[in-house]
């Protein structure tokens, strides 16, 4: 399960588009409502508008505990 609020919200949309086979199921607690991205614009362009919590996403541990 990924849990999302506000921004949160967003990323866990993201993570769970891009790592299906890991979420099943989410839960997003006041994310607002997504906004169509502008015509043109890259999943480059998105990612760097999310900062730092979609670097976050690339992260990998070892194991649950790291």
């Amino acid at each position: 399960m990924v849990l999302g609020h506000s921004q949160g919200g967003c990323v866990s949309v993201l993570f769970a588009q891009r790592h299906s086979g890991r979420v099943a199921c989410r839960v997003l607690v006041d994310g607002g409502v997504p906004l169509p991205a502008p015509a043109g614009t890259s999943a480059e362009a998105l990612v760097a508008a999310l900062g730092p919590a979609a670097q976050r996403l690339a992260m990998t541990f070892a194991d649950q505990e790291t």
